[in-house]
């Protein structure tokens, strides 16, 4: 299946240090004609660039070309066909970074010490504890990008950021890379504060601190919600929201014939039939049940990247999806079909991620901080601060790739509703699926999916089912977004307002006097 549009000829360049000799027939290829220049050529060359074997599929593709595709096309290769190896490491990184940092809090809790009647402080060396996970995963990062950029960069050409349309390579790998780091530091930065806070349980003067916090409650616009007044419940709700998803994203990228003990292939262009995977993501917006789905290496590639916080790994993933609809937008059903799967995945994504994480992380966070500040005014905790600044930029930038890809998807699905032409035979083949000439024999499953898509329901009840989504969707960043807006208020408010505390709508909390002339007040 086609992506990108036809490119001038001069978007790429041959390298000669690209080329490689053909044993058999002692000619050179050059494989660097089929990737565009914005990807430097020493990517291609280099021992820490694009891994052999990847190289060794580009030479294959120039031998043996897809016929079916068109000739500017058919020399590129697809998710399919580099998605094994980085699956395997990704399972690798689930494996090393999610249990260490389930872990990291019970460890930096015994090197956090009580700080008066303030929040409490770890001690600066335990970040020696996270540094080499972190190291070892981000290297993983970039081991996996080398397998994922030249399929993402032949279809798309140019990538691009919030900042800049046409940015260089260079521009495009740091800006992402540091959106990397902070999601996996965010990570750290989350067990850290869960130690400060479950030390400060049994530190002087907490239960003066809880008793505040709920008189605070009491007289804010969520009073009816009752386990609000529990600060400790808070505390501890925050902390579960971060780990429930982690068997959620597992289950739907796990292959469930690995319960039976049978095997799966890592390898490039391995498992043509997809496996199948235990999934509760919605089958549409009122069902939410636990199913079987039917994936492939591609597939839990995205999830597991996500699951894993790489920003460079999932860079692309979302518009090579559009790119398939855009071309397939003239048969309605396989159009509306691919754009469905795109928005079920955004649908758990954003209520796990950015409702239930980041928006909860970020009021407990600025809920403690505010605290903190209302008992030792004159000591700024900066290693709270950092957390919060930190869980800020990932949230919002989480939120602001979440709406970008519901109005590209809304776009698409105006597009693909408008069009009555003839279909493009370009759209029948996937991104991150096998060609079907080279499956040895569909699954029932596989089988399924496509029965599946030649019966949907008619166009209109296809068109509602996706605007309903797309509205689940919107309704769900608006409220991430006024929830990130209210927590940014409650960090100015915890400089400007006496008391440290502020309520919604612009009203600084009045704490009982005899509080503020405690120590420490």
């Amino acid at each position: 299946m086609g992506f990108a549009n036809s490119k001038a000829r001069n978007d790429y360049e041959p390298c000669g240090l690209c080329e490689e000799e053909d044993d058999e027939e002692g000619e050179e290829i050059d494989i660097s004609v089929d990737v565009p220049i914005w990807l430097p050529r020493w990517f291609l060359t280099s021992y820490w660039g694009v891994p052999s074997e990847v190289k060794e599929l580009m030479k294959e593709k120039r031998l043996v070309p897809n016929e079916t595709m068109p000739e500017d096309k058919r020399y590129k290769l697809t998710m399919f066909d580099i998605s094994g190896p980085p699956v395997l490491l990704l399972w690798m990184a689930t494996l090393i970074q999610w249990p260490f940092f389930m872990f990291l809090p019970w460890i930096a809790f015994y090197f956090t010490e009580c700080n008066g009647l303030g929040m409490p402080h770890y001690a600066t060396w335990v970040w020696l504890f996270p540094l080499p996970i972190l190291v070892l995963v981000v290297g993983i990062e970039l081991w996996c990008f080398t397998y994922t950029i030249v399929p993402v960069v032949q279809w798309l050409g140019n990538m691009t950021t919030p900042l800049r349309s046409k940015p260089s390579f260079g521009f495009w790998f740091y800006w992402h890379l540091s959106l990397s780091l902070c999601s996996h530091t965010d990570l750290v930065t989350q067990g850290f504060l869960l130690a400060s806070v479950c030390r400060w349980f049994g530190c002087e003067g907490w239960d003066q601190i809880a008793q505040i916090w709920e008189d605070v409650w009491e007289n804010s616009i969520f009073a009816w919600i009752t386990p609000g007044e529990n600060l400790r419940f808070i505390l501890i709700f925050a902390w579960i929201t971060t780990i429930i998803q982690l068997p959620l994203f597992i289950a739907s990228a796990l292959p469930a014939r690995l319960f039976c003990c049978k095997y799966v292939d890592f390898d490039c262009r391995s498992e043509k039939e997809g496996y199948n995977v235990f999934s509760c993501w919605p089958q549409n917006v009122a069902e939410c049940q636990w199913t079987t789905s039917h994936i492939w290496h591609a597939d839990a590639l995205k999830t597991l990247a996500l699951l894993n916080r790489m920003v460079l790994v999932q860079e692309g993933q979302h518009q090579l999806q559009l790119e398939r609809a855009k071309h397939t937008k003239h048969d309605l059903n396989r159009s509306t079909q691919i754009l469905k799967m795109e928005l079920r995945q955004m649908i758990p994504r954003i209520v796990l991620l950015n409702f239930l994480q980041n928006c909860t992380k970020l009021e407990v966070q600025t809920t403690i901080f505010s605290l903190g500040r209302m008992v030792m005014k004159a000591h700024l905790n900066w290693q709270c601060l950092f957390c919060i600044l930190i869980a800020h930029i990932t949230s919002a930038n989480d939120l602001f790739q979440i709406c970008l890809r519901a109005k590209k998807i809304a776009e698409a699905r105006k597009e693909s509703a408008a069009s009555d032409e003839p279909a493009d035979d370009i759209g029948t083949l996937g991104m991150d699926r096998p060609p079907a000439e080279s499956r040895a024999a569909p699954s029932s499953a596989a089988v399924d999916v496509r029965s599946a898509s030649r019966n949907l329901d008619a166009r209109p009840q296809a068109i509602d089912s996706m605007d309903w989504m797309l509205a689940f969707v919107w309704c769900a960043a608006l409220l991430c977004f006024l929830v990130q807006l209210h927590s940014f208020g409650k960090l100015v408010g915890a400089f400007i307002c006496e008391d440290a505390i502020w309520n919604f709508p612009d009203r600084c909390v009045d704490v009982d006097a005899n509080w503020r002339s405690s120590p420490g007040g």
